[in-house]
């Protein structure tokens, strides 16, 4: 019998993980019944804290009818789905509150979210009238998500738009669109909230993460200390920063993270680390209040749940669109 490789148990694994989140169900917001309408292949919540995750690449499934986009990346960011739901769950542990959550089901193939719509034969974001409808279902519930936050917060509110990316497997990329698209926290706090030691990338260098740009306090020996966050050469965020973002008046803080191979190689253990990090970007820097239970420093490795429960996931009800 041939052996099992650790690739191969790391692929079920993460086959297994997907299963779970798709199997189960983030509870219907009574508010908004209609926040993932069937059909939509989305899960979406409206939370209580002031954190949005999105995620449009993990997705599998493809939209029955749909026709296949013609143009633009149609690869899938693997675990970037399982990896969204699980900063969620440890989200929802560290803040003592949800965060609104926005994932793709639908196969990027039929639909990108992270693509403006052009409608037309050049059209990147989808290609026929059945992707439109999961397409304009991700955006209804990411803007109902915005503008609850926004309502709820004003501008002390982080989107955090989860990818994947292979060009620097060692690495977690930033995107602000230069730091556009995080102006709210920038005007009130400085750049130091993008690159500085409390910012959520000088917090997960400081975990060990290789991050990219590099943090200005990184500057090699001889090297005139940058005055502002090094220019993000690689992915500087997309649509979902750019319409989503504080450049906009209608928009939040938003940051793309581009996750290496740990999404593949340590999933659990990297979405822990990063939703650690947010949750101690929130508490700095939007006004989060540190629960009485999370009073201390965050659990050591091992200790807490990394996996979604069924006291928080429920079993879907007809017609719920996951």
């Amino acid at each position: 019998m041939p052996m099992v490789t650790l690739s191969l148990m790391r692929r079920l694994r993460a086959a297994w993980l997907l299963t779970l989140c798709l199997a189960t169900h983030v509870p219907a917001d009574d508010r908004r019944p209609d926040l993932a309408p069937a059909g939509s292949l989305i899960t979406a919540q409206i939370g209580e804290a002031p954190v949005i995750i999105s995620a449009p690449h993990g997705g599998r499934v493809r939209i029955p009818g749909a026709t296949e986009r013609a143009k633009g990346v149609k690869v899938l960011d693997t675990n970037t789905a399982q990896l969204a739901l699980l900063i969620s769950q440890r989200l929802t542990e560290r803040l003592g509150r949800r965060p609104s959550l926005v994932v793709a089901h639908f196969s990027r193939r039929d639909a990108d979210a992270n693509r403006a719509p052009e409608p037309g034969a050049d059209d990147e974001a989808y290609a026929s009238p059945a992707a439109k409808v999961c397409y304009d279902a991700y955006h209804a519930a990411l803007r109902a998500c915005v503008d609850e936050s926004k309502a709820t917060f004003g501008t002390r509110v982080l989107l955090v738009d989860v990818h994947g990316q292979a060009r620097m497997p060692e690495a977690i990329v930033r995107g602000t669109r230069q730091g556009s698209s995080m102006a709210h926290v920038v005007a009130e706090h400085g750049h130091d909230v993008i690159d500085g030691p409390r910012s959520l990338f000088g917090l997960l260098a400081a975990k060990g993460y290789v991050v990219e740009p590099p943090l200005r306090s990184q500057a090699q020996e001889g090297e005139p200390l940058p005055e502002t966050p090094r220019r993000e050469r690689f992915f500087a965020g997309g649509w979902i920063t750019e319409r989503y973002g504080a450049a906009r008046d209608d928009g939040v803080n938003a940051i793309q993270l581009e996750f290496g191979r740990m999404r593949v190689e340590s999933l659990e253990k990297t979405a822990r680390d990063a939703a650690d990090c947010i949750a101690e970007f929130a508490f700095t820097y939007l006004g989060a209040q540190r629960p009485a239970a999370a009073a201390g420093p965050p659990p050591a490795e091992g200790e807490g749940r990394s996996m979604p429960d069924q006291d928080a996931l429920q079993e879907p009800k007809k017609g719920s669109g996951t």
